[in-house]
């Protein structure tokens, strides 16, 4: 989020550890974290923010890295496995996005 520069999340609901204390080799955490983050200038003067997200961790398939996952969608209302699955697919269509605009002139079409 361009909003969000400068963020710095800390866990509240598992502990209050910093993300970066935790050791990812161990757990596959699925907690909530909030962020305080300063906002864009507006009449001169800047505000922050804070806002309480969900934060998923999953180790990538195939390789011994993480894929971290930052959302707004609780646990009641979708599990991990299945978090993981749809941004897996958001991001196809993000790819495919970027291929028309770069490849096609996607963005030269008069669209509303």
């Amino acid at each position: 989020m361009s909003a969000c520069t400068g963020a710095d999340p800390v866990a509240v609901e598992l502990d209050d550890r910093r993300l970066d204390e935790w050791d990812f080799q161990c757990t596959t955490p699925d907690v909530k974290v909030e962020s305080t983050f300063k906002r864009r200038r507006y009449r001169g003067r800047r505000r922050t923010g804070r806002r309480t997200l969900r934060l998923l961790v999953v180790r990538a398939a195939g390789s011994t890295g993480h894929r971290f996952y930052l959302t707004d969608i609780p646990l009641s209302e979708m599990d991990g496995e299945s978090l993981a699955q749809v941004y897996a697919c958001r991001w196809q269509a993000e790819l495919l996005f970027a291929e028309f605009k770069s490849h096609h002139r996607l963005d030269e079409f008069p669209t509303r």
